[in-house]
């Protein structure tokens, strides 16, 4: 399958969607860290993709046929070592909680 797959409309991001938070359009279908393949947005993919790599039975770049600019793209991470993404993590739990925690209710 590759790396990339070019489609005629992006996908919502699932995990956006689950965590109750402004649902952006997915840019990866890829496995998560708990398992379960799902489409990610750059933020989504960045903070609980399985792994960095893509390719076949690890996750692709979802590519829109005719790819307008992205208006959310400022929230891209950007270029990061792979110790980055703990920092990131715990940079994103101090904004805005931890949506792993078990809660009370």
């Amino acid at each position: 399958m590759g790396t990339e797959v070019i489609m005629n409309e992006l996908p919502n991001c699932d995990i956006c969607a689950k965590r109750g938070q402004k649902v952006r359009k997915a840019r990866y279908d890829a496995a998560t860290r708990w398992g379960p393949w799902a489409y990610m947005c750059n933020t989504c993919w960045f903070m609980d993709a399985a792994s960095r790599e893509l390719g076949t039975g690890i996750g692709q770049e979802l590519i829109l046929k005719a790819d307008p600019e992205d208006e959310d793209e400022d929230d891209w991470p950007g270029e990061m070592e792979p110790n980055d993404r703990d920092h990131a993590e715990r940079e994103y739990i101090a904004k805005h909680g931890d949506p792993w925690a078990e809660s009370d209710e």
